[in-house]
């Protein structure tokens, strides 16, 4: 009985492992705690397990125990609540799904009843090696096969509830044959079951597959949604460089009638009224005040949409770039570091009491670019850097994508906040 009572806890501890390596692939272990906590969570999970198999045994109590316990453990994960709630619930339900189809495997081959597998120890002993190493394949397969955690989970609210529903389904409909085998012992339903509990298995793994697919589309809708707004800045900075060529046709095309019109106050000795006019002159003449213009397209397209869009709220911007026509660096990213950074350091300044301003330097030399983003910033210091807004979902992945652009290059953010002041910094070495 001894070997029994270890293989139970074995299969507990199993079980907790697997909880944790579905995590480790949907979610993010927390970076700001140790290595070893994470196993000694894995020991808590299992412990907890344990306890509840004793008290509950195969209740629907159990069910919701476990479930509960695998959540509260994901909170040593970082992620969305429904990512955490969807590993939770797909831990327990691979589990159970394996459990029970190698049950009706053991009774169809066996011509034996449920009660007789889980009532001899050395049956019961056999389902529990079988099912436990099939359920240690299967979620090694599952979390091969997925990258949820570098996924941006924006879908809509009804799929999260659907992806629910069909999960505790088919957890539910599994051992509700279950029950009903057990109970009506019937050598006649053993193979209507079996073949019952795995039709279940393939519903419950179509729906990972469908999570999987979404969440791919997701990703591809954001990369579009980001080149689509890396086009209209560049096209908004095309119109600003025909509006400012029209004013250079203007001023050249006036400038014989300015030239007269100076004549005459140099020979009123009127200085006064021409440094006026002078100054008018200056004013109309100022072409290139709200256009950056180094060369590199895209670069100046964001740099100069994002100023303009500073001057509007009132907020001094300044940039100072040193880079080459041709930045060795993909365009589609650029845009989203400048864009993603820009974007938050003006919110930042707009909240911000007393002056506002954004500043900005960049340049490249011997293969490497650095870039400076200093903004003020309201007295609050988030250290999670999350987005502050309401529309969470939709606002707070920018900071994960400028962080997703930099691992592409081997690079990290530099952050500092000090006095009301927030700065971010990166350099892209051997980018030639």
């Amino acid at each position: 009985m001894i070997v029994y009572g270890i293989a139970d806890i074995l299969t507990c501890i199993v079980e907790a492992i697997a909880v944790f390596i579905i995590f480790n692939t949907y979610l993010e272990f927390r970076r700001n705690l140790p290595k070893w906590l994470a196993w000694a969570g894995a020991a808590v999970l299992a412990a907890l397990i344990y306890i509840s198999n004793h008290f509950f045994s195969f209740g629907s109590l159990n069910v919701v125990c476990i479930i509960l316990f695998s959540f509260a453990a994901s909170f040593m994960f970082k992620g969305p609540v429904g990512i955490k709630i969807l590993a939770s619930i797909l831990s327990f339900a691979v589990s159970a799904i394996i459990e029970v189809i190698v049950l009706f495997v053991m009774m169809a081959l066996g011509g034996i009843s449920a009660e007789d597998i889980i009532e001899i120890p050395n049956l019961k002993l056999i389902g529990i090696i079988i099912s436990k190493l099939l359920y240690i394949i299967t979620v090694k397969f599952i979390c091969t096969k997925t990258k949820m955690k570098r996924r941006s989970y924006k879908l809509p609210a009804n799929y999260w509830l659907l992806f629910f529903v069909t999960m505790l389904g088919s957890i539910g409909e599994i051992l509700l044959i279950f029950f009903l085998q057990y109970h009506m012992q019937s050598e006649d339903f053993y193979i209507p079951s079996l073949i019952g509990s795995v039709f279940i298995a393939c519903i419950f793994f179509f729906t990972l597959y469908m999570y999987e697919g979404m969440s791919i589309q997701s990703d591809k809708l954001r990369q579009s949604e980001l080149q689509e707004q890396q086009l209209d800045d560049q096209v908004r900075h095309l119109n600003e460089l025909i509006v400012a060529h029209g004013k250079i046709k203007k001023v050249s095309h006036d400038l014989k009638n300015h030239m007269i019109a100076l004549k005459s106050y140099m020979q009123n000795n009127n200085c006064e009224g021409g440094i006026k006019y002078i100054n008018a002159i200056a004013d109309n003449a100022d072409i290139n005040s709200d256009i950056i213009d180094t060369g590199n397209t895209v670069a100046d397209s964001i740099i100069t949409a994002k100023r303009n869009l500073a001057k509007t709220k009132n907020i001094d911007f300044t940039a100072r770039l040193d880079i080459p026509e041709a930045l060795p660096i993909n365009p589609s990213d650029c845009c989203i570091l400048l864009g993603n950074a820009l974007d938050n350091a003006i919110e930042a300044a707009e909240k911000s009491e007393g002056e506002r301003f954004v500043d900005i330097s960049m340049s490249y030399s011997n293969s490497t670019l650095m870039c400076k983003i200093s903004n003020s910033s309201p007295d609050i210091y988030n250290p999670l850097l999350k987005t502050t807004k309401k529309d969470s979902v939709n606002h707070g992945i920018g900071m994960k994508n400028i962080n997703d652009v930099l691992s592409k290059y081997g690079s990290m953010l530099d952050i500092e906040v000090e006095n009301n002041k927030f700065t971010l910094s990166f350099i892209l070495y051997n980018i030639a």
